[in-house]
C-alpha cells in the first residue's frame, strides 16, 4: 500500500508540478527589447549600465516576452508630460483566459510598433514580472483607468489622486527590487519554435532568459 501511495505522489508531481509551472519556486521568462527602422532592419536595444537608452527619431520599438514559469507581466509607460498608461496587459482578465506559459508575446502585436517621434523627451517604461498576480496593483490600475476614462463624471482631484496612488505603488515595488538591478540574467540564444513572421523570429533571437526568486523590476529611461 505504501509503495502504491509513493507511486501516486510521483505521478502527481510529474502531471501537475512539472506540467503546470505555476507551482515552481522561481520566476523564469525570456525578454527582449528591439529596434527597427522604416526598412524593417531590426537590432537589439543597446543596454546601458544605468538602464538608460537613446533612440533616434524615426526608429520603432517593440517588446518581446515569453513567460516560462510564474511570470506575470505588467508594463507601464510614463512620458515627459506625466502621461501614464498601462501597456500590457490591455485587461487583467488576460491572466485568467489567454495567458499561456511558453507563448511568444510581442508588444505591440503583429505589424504594430512604438514609433519614436522627433520631439526631445525623456520617457520611461516600468517593467514588472511577478511570481503571482499583484491584486493591489491591478486594483489601483483599474481605478486609474476608470477615472481617466470617465473624465466628464469624475472630479479632476479624484483623477489626480488615482494617478498619484498608482505611481506611488509602482515606486514602492521598484524600491523593493535590488537597487543595482542585479538580477540573474542569463544571456543566451533562445531556441524558437512555432509559427511566426520572420521579423518576429529575428526579434526573439535577441532575448535574454531571466530567472529571479520573487519578482523582476526594471525602469527603462528612454531619451529621444
Amino acid at each position: 500500500m505504501k509503495k502504491a501511495g509513493l507511486l501516486f505522489l510521483i505521478f502527481l508531481y510529474f502531471t501537475i508540478i512539472v506540467r503546470y509551472p505555476i507551482f515552481g519556486e522561481t520566476v523564469i521568462f525570456d525578454f527582449a527589447l528591439s529596434l527597427s527602422d522604416q526598412n524593417g532592419n531590426t537590432s537589439p536595444v543597446p543596454w546601458e549600465k544605468n538602464n538608460k537608452i537613446y533612440i533616434p527619431a524615426g526608429k520603432m520599438l517593440k517588446f518581446y516576452f515569453r513567460p516560462i514559469q510564474n511570470a506575470f507581466l505588467y508594463l507601464y509607460y510614463l512620458d515627459s508630460d506625466n502621461y501614464l498608461e498601462l501597456i500590457f496587459p490591455a485587461s487583467f482578465t488576460v491572466f485568467e483566459k489567454a495567458y499561456s506559459w511558453g507563448n511568444h508575446l510581442f508588444i505591440p502585436t503583429e505589424n504594430k510598433w512604438f514609433l519614436i517621434d522627433g520631439k526631445v523627451r525623456f520617457d520611461k517604461f516600468y517593467i514588472f514580472v511577478f511570481k503571482h498576480r499583484m491584486i493591489r496593483l491591478e486594483e489601483l490600475t483599474n481605478n486609474f483607468v476608470r477615472c481617466t476614462r470617465d473624465t466628464a463624471e469624475v472630479d479632476i482631484n479624484i483623477q489626480l489622486q488615482s494617478k498619484h496612488e498608482l505611481l506611488e505603488e509602482i515606486k514602492q515595488l521598484l524600491n523593493k527590487s535590488s537597487p543595482n538591478e542585479d538580477h540573474d540574467e542569463l544571456v543566451e540564444i533562445i531556441p524558437f519554435s512555432g509559427t511566426i513572421k520572420a521579423v518576429e523570429e529575428e526579434i526573439a533571437q535577441f532575448a535574454k532568459k531571466i530567472e529571479v526568486k520573487e519578482f523582476y523590476a526594471k525602469t527603462i529611461e528612454m531619451e529621444h
